[in-house]
């Protein structure tokens, strides 16, 4: 987002500024399966939509916004996907804290929920979804909490942690 002065430029272009313009354009146009895969893809459709003679300037590589990246590649149907499969997870995670407050996983739980929270919100102004060195680590934990959701804890009879004397 950067200072309020340069967002008043007019020789600076914001986030806003590119993502009206890939809304506006490549999402309106290609709506339910995208433009295909791809930073040069992007690139490319942004050349051909006018981005340099509108704005004097060459678009960036990507929207940086990885839910605007996910729905200008793949689709809004692919980002409707994604949305609904975190949102299960992240209310699968809540319910369970809510029911078993004093399971020890619960604390994990909380931990790994507001991680992915955290991911998320980071997202909306920057492209890590598909930074390799960082997905994997959300889809792990993401994972893992859908797991530890769909262990009945009822069934252990030790806990997995020991309370001091």
């Amino acid at each position: 987002f950067g200072p309020s002065e340069e967002e008043t430029s007019t020789e600076e272009l914001s986030r806003l500024d590119i993502w009206e313009f890939t809304i506006r354009n490549p999402i309106a146009d290609h709506p339910f399966f995208g433009i295909g895969l791809g930073e040069g893809q992007y690139f490319s459709t942004m050349m051909r939509y006018g981005f340099y003679a509108i704005h004097g300037k060459w678009p960036l590589h990507n929207p940086h916004n990885s839910y605007l990246e996910i729905a200008v590649m793949a689709g809004c149907i692919a980002l409707l996907v994604f949305l609904w499969i975190v949102g299960l997870v992240l209310m699968k995670n809540v319910s369970f804290i809510r029911r078993n407050p004093d399971n020890e996983l619960s604390m994990i739980l909380v931990s790994m929920t507001s991680g992915i929270v955290g991911f998320l919100s980071c997202i909306l102004v920057d492209m890590q979804m598909f930074n390799l060195s960082v997905v994997p680590v959300f889809w792990v934990i993401l994972l893992l909490s859908f797991a530890i959701t769909s262990s009945n804890p009822t069934d252990r009879k030790d806990p997995l942690m020991q309370k001091p004397n």
